[in-house]
């Protein structure tokens, strides 16, 4: 499992207090190595157990840190794969588009991953709010589109912050080629991707399916294209993994 870049960068510095902290704590059974009763100056400020709970407690921030930035490698796997790890928050149609969204919560891969290949036609920047991404007014929030030209169709990505995810980061630009499965950006600590797909598909999920980027199939063709539909007659994913 690889690390995104800068995961490494965002976990040095708690990491680099953590061991500080563990070396104050034990500065009495470290009095072998040369030069470290220059440090038992410094132990006197605080009991030995403080330094013990905040060397913990940084080292498991600095785990968190790495885990929110994980990479894992990822089974490609058939028709229009889902962009991100999360829970589908609604399934809708509107403006003549199928419109998935799903929300990612901080124990998912943050990673967003191409639904389909293609190439990039478009990439937005949109400046908004940072309301929390499971909330109706995250649809102002701010936001990057990434707009595909595939073989079915034109297909937008928007990659969504929220209350903590306040940096997203594309990966693509400007007439680049896309493969399946492939990483196309990347949210830190989580947020909220919206899949809009043309009216030729259906969903294959529903409100509250559990999706993995680039392995769950989260739309299929539509057994009758152009119609609005309540969706009742599609194959849907259970909400259960």
């Amino acid at each position: 499992m690889g690390i995104v870049q800068g995961g490494w960068r965002f976990a040095s510095l708690p990491l680099t207090f953590a061991v500080l902290t563990g070396i104050f704590a034990n500065i009495e059974r470290l009095e072998f190595v040369p030069g470290i009763d220059m440090l038992e100056t410094y132990t006197g400020y605080l009991p030995i157990l403080i330094y013990w709970i905040l060397s913990i407690a940084l080292f498991l921030l600095a785990g968190f840190i790495l885990f929110s930035f994980r990479d894992p490698k990822r089974l490609i796997g058939k028709g229009i794969v889902s962009p991100a790890d999360g829970k589908v928050k609604f399934v809708r149609t509107e403006g003549g588009k199928l419109h998935i969204s799903i929300y990612l919560g901080v124990t998912n891969v943050h990673v967003v991953r191409a639904p389909i290949y293609g190439s990039v036609k478009n990439l937005l920047h949109r400046k908004g709010k940072h309301h929390l991404a499971y909330k109706p007014e995250s649809m102002n929030n701010e936001r990057w589109v990434l707009t595909m030209n595939t073989p079915s169709g034109e297909i937008g990505v928007a990659m969504i912050t929220g209350g903590f995810a306040r940096r997203v980061i594309p990966f693509m630009r400007m007439g680049d080629k896309i493969k399946k499965g492939e990483k196309i950006g990347f949210i830190r600590f989580g947020s909220r991707v919206d899949l809009l797909l043309p009216q030729t598909f259906e969903p294959n999920v529903a409100p509250g399916s559990r999706v993995r980027a680039a392995i769950d199939t989260i739309a299929v063709e539509s057994k009758d294209p152009g119609k609005e539909s309540n969706f009742g007659d599609a194959w849907v994913m259970s909400r259960k993994r």
